[in-house]
């Protein structure tokens, strides 16, 4: 499947120099390692857009916030749920080319149409498929090397479409966001948690699955 490159700049509203930069973006890994992928690509825009969020939030608006509050604007920003929700909403995942991909893309369906009904676009009760993340990611990194690598060209860029919407402190305060912290809480003691939802027509009944991970943490912070 060719990637409709005019078409995935439309989206992000960026336009690239170089378009094989955004081609090896949207190519998903194959079975086989060594071989062209979002591979690279991801493993830098995690970083880049991590400084990006951070710069922002510490110096270009920010800049009497603790270094708590600093923390948790970055966490609700960069994690891989809420890119995840970013790219389901934009589609992304439609552009993605490659090998063994069927599962992954269905996840990424599956999700879509959850997160749709949910009708947020932040935070739910479905986690997000890390695949749907990584193209955020990947995306993030090749407009960064595009610009070469002039960070201060990037945020703007991002924050039109791959950051948006960018989560505020207020936001934060008015909106409690208790599963995601019920994730993080379990994350730190070494336990796994997973939602599961059955619907009966307009009603949601949720189940919390609890699942003791294998940990070097002590024992006193595993109970």
């Amino acid at each position: 499947m060719a990637i409709d490159i005019k078409k995935v700049e439309e989206i992000i509203d960026y336009k690239f120099k170089n378009k094989k930069l955004l081609e090896e973006a949207l190519t998903h890994p194959p079975g086989n390692t060594g071989s062209p992928s979002y591979e690279r690509l991801e493993f830098l825009g995690d970083a880049v857009i991590g400084l990006a969020i951070s710069k922002h939030f510490f110096w270009d608006e920010h800049y009497d916030l603790s270094p708590n509050d600093l923390t948790r604007l970055r966490s609700a920003n960069v994690n891989n749920d809420k890119l995840a929700r970013v790219a389901a909403h934009l589609g992304l995942y439609h552009h993605v080319q490659g090998t063994n991909i069927s599962d992954s893309l269905e996840q990424a369906e599956k999700f879509e149409k959850e997160m749709r009904e949910e009708k947020w676009l932040v935070y739910g009760r479905e986690k997000g498929p890390k695949f749907l993340a990584d193209i955020v990611e990947s995306i993030a990194a090749a407009i960064y090397v595009d610009l070469n690598f002039d960070m201060q060209k990037l945020y703007p860029i991002l924050e039109r479409r791959l950051l948006k919407p960018i989560i505020t402190l207020g936001y934060l305060e008015n909106h409690p966001q208790p599963i995601k912290e019920l994730y993080e809480l379990c994350q730190k003691k070494g336990k796994q948690i997973e939602i599961k939802c059955e619907r009966d027509g307009y009603k949601t009944t949720s189940m919390l699955v609890f699942t003791l991970m294998k940990s070097s943490l002590p024992p006193s912070l595993l109970s």
